[in-house]
């Protein structure tokens, strides 16, 4: 790790650079938590998500569902910069890679809509988030055993929206 951290690039800003109210504080619930925290301290940089998005590109099928984790990372790492703009395509075409590799209702699918609701919610654009923390929750609620921990984060992440 600390020679990720020890990487001097346009790309990888320093924690005191960065805007620490850019995300939301409901993103960093659940298993996100680990992940926010270790893009906000500043172990991630996006030219090596970049780097290693090219690299799985050419070595894998076209659509597969381990690209399009690469691809919502990159777009949580921007979403924690500010870099909203370029968040959100790499949001959608995760979205779209896991709802064509998985079946319908995968709770991939479910994490990717509830990312993507995040990031509308943080743009203002609060009725779609609505929609999309919706479906999340659905999904969660029928492919995760009851008390899951996603399913209660959606619970969460659904009833901020509409706050």
């Amino acid at each position: 790790m600390e020679r990720l951290k020890a990487v001097e690039h346009s790309d990888c800003p320093s924690p005191a650079a960065t805007d620490g109210g850019a995300v939301p504080t409901t993103v960093a619930a659940g298993r996100s938590r680990g992940l926010i925290h270790w893009f906000s301290i500043g172990f991630a940089c996006a030219w090596l998500y970049r780097r290693a998005l090219e690299m799985h590109e050419k070595a894998l099928p076209a659509g597969h569902p381990y690209i399009a984790t690469i691809l919502n990372n990159l777009a949580v790492l921007y979403q924690v910069q500010g870099r909203l703009a370029e968040a959100e395509p790499l949001y959608k075409r995760s979205l779209e890679m896991r709802e064509k590799a998985l079946p319908a209702g995968h709770p991939y699918i479910a994490t990717s809509l509830n990312n993507l609701a995040v990031l509308y919610r943080a743009q203002g654009r609060l009725a779609e988030a609505e929609q999309l923390f919706k479906r999340s929750l659905e999904m969660r609620e029928k492919a995760l055993p009851g008390g899951h921990s996603d399913i209660a984060d959606s619970l969460i992440f659904a009833s901020s929206a509409v706050a």
